[in-house]
């Protein structure tokens, strides 16, 4: 079985338990090799398989969160958990590539970020902003909000650069 980890600063991890966050996107490394695969139906990695649509997929999630008491092994860091002691699990519906950038609103919401209706201005008048999980800053857009967490998690300067990516929907199945 696989395992999928997600960012926990930014509380993605929470956000995918929670159902909040049912896409993400993955960073494509060796893009011209992987573009010509992907063309032909080909894969180069487990990640890019279209085999991953009809299995469970473990979320990774440290022992220490789950109250397991495991001796031995990285209590706290989840990159050392094994996906069968995983009680929570995604299924993959569907993947493609794009560009960074040409993600749409609809899916920065499905990659997590929050819509805020409760802020107020000093006009009194009704604000909608959005927000990463885990920051405190407010955003005006969808993907305003979006860039800042690619670039949190994938290193500054990734939104700008606007690497082709996989995009990955799945659902949460337990």
């Amino acid at each position: 079985m696989k395992k999928i980890m997600f960012n926990d600063k930014y509380g993605l991890t929470q956000a995918v338990l929670e159902g909040r966050k049912t896409m993400t996107r993955r960073v494509i490394t060796d893009t011209a090799a992987q573009w010509e695969r992907f063309k032909h139906g080909l894969n180069t990695r487990d990640w890019d398989s279209p085999f991953l649509l009809f299995v469970p997929i473990a979320i990774a999630q440290s022992y220490a969160s789950l109250g397991k008491p495991v001796y031995g092994m990285p209590y706290n860091n989840k990159m050392f958990v094994r996906a069968s002691d995983m009680p929570h699990h995604i299924k993959m519906k569907s993947y493609r590539v794009e560009r960074l950038q040409d993600i749409s609103d609809e899916d920065c919401m499905k990659e997590g970020i929050r819509r805020r209706d409760d802020v107020i201005t000093s006009q009194m008048e009704d604000v909608v902003r959005y927000q990463v999980p885990g920051m405190s800053r407010l955003f005006a857009t969808p993907k305003e909000a979006y860039a800042e967490l690619i670039d949190k998690v994938s290193g500054k300067g990734t939104w700008a650069s606007n690497p082709l990516v996989w995009v990955y929907e799945f659902e949460l199945v337990d």
